[in-house]
């Protein structure tokens, strides 16, 4: 079981290490267009445990409404590019606290891209063969997503940094979330660094996690829509609203003997 209280402990106080390694990385303009956030940006521990304390700052009904949205993206994004859970129309509202890889995006040169593009194609090649081996077989225009490359932003001040500064950066995150132990290789290795993920597995488990994932792509297949990502986003909002009152009791049974 994920120590959560000793783990937000920990991250709160590399927190300011963190920030000061990210503030490395210029500011930057872009066209706010939002083509860039169609997809949750993978993260380390570290930075996924700082957006959610930015969570916890907002309103309960606020905070309810993005951890469902984590539970269907996490549910649906075998067969839909369901946009990131983050964004509000064109805006993001963590922006101040957005993860490394969204601060970089744009700055890294052409060729960087392309080569970080192929490694990602190479993983959505290895993910594609696993839901062969379920006997399902994903649409195409998830298994090709790959948009367009944004030549849009622009640093505000400076000359544009470098893809071997932008690389080491990034290296000194990796080795910051590293210091929070074995949490951070788990989640890199079990969660593929991807929140939506690990927030359902906290709240449903991880066999009943991977079902429901299962059950979901399924239908959405077979029927080209699904009317049980709601019944399992219930679920899970059910779970946080009260983890001891009698009625998130009877959800957290209900779920767990799926």
């Amino acid at each position: 079981m994920i120590p959560w209280p000793e783990l937000h402990l920990r991250a709160r106080e590399l927190e300011p290490a963190l920030t000061e390694t990210l503030s490395r990385l210029p500011a930057t303009d872009c066209g706010r267009r939002g083509a860039c956030c169609a997809l949750l940006p993978p993260m380390t521990l570290l930075e996924a445990l700082r957006l959610g304390r930015t969570a916890m700052g907002w309103p309960i009904v606020d905070r309810l409404r993005l951890q469902c949205r984590l539970v269907e993206y996490f549910l649906e994004n075998a067969v839909r590019i369901p946009g990131c859970p983050f964004l509000e129309g064109t805006l993001c509202r963590v922006y101040e606290t957005r993860p490394y890889g969204c601060r970089a995006y744009g700055l890294w040169s052409g060729q960087a891209h392309e080569r970080q593009a192929r490694a990602s194609a190479a993983a959505k090649k290895a993910v594609h063969k696993a839901w062969h081996g379920l006997g399902i077989e994903l649409p195409r225009q998830v298994t090709h997503h790959r948009p367009a490359y944004c030549h849009q932003v622009r640093a505000r001040m400076g000359p544009p940094v470098s893809d071997q500064d932008l690389e080491a950066i990034g290296r000194e995150v990796r080795a910051l979330s590293a210091r929070l132990g074995p949490w951070d290789q788990e989640f890199q290795t079990h969660y593929s660094g991807d929140l939506g993920f690990m927030l359902t597995v906290a709240l449903l488990g991880m066999n009943t996690a991977l079902q429901a994932k299962v059950e979901v792509t399924r239908e959405i297949l077979g029927r080209g829509k699904c009317g049980i990502t709601d019944q399992w986003t219930g679920l899970a909002r059910a779970t946080v609203l009260g983890w001891g009152d009698e009625t998130s009791a009877t959800s957290r049974n209900r779920v767990q003997s799926r």
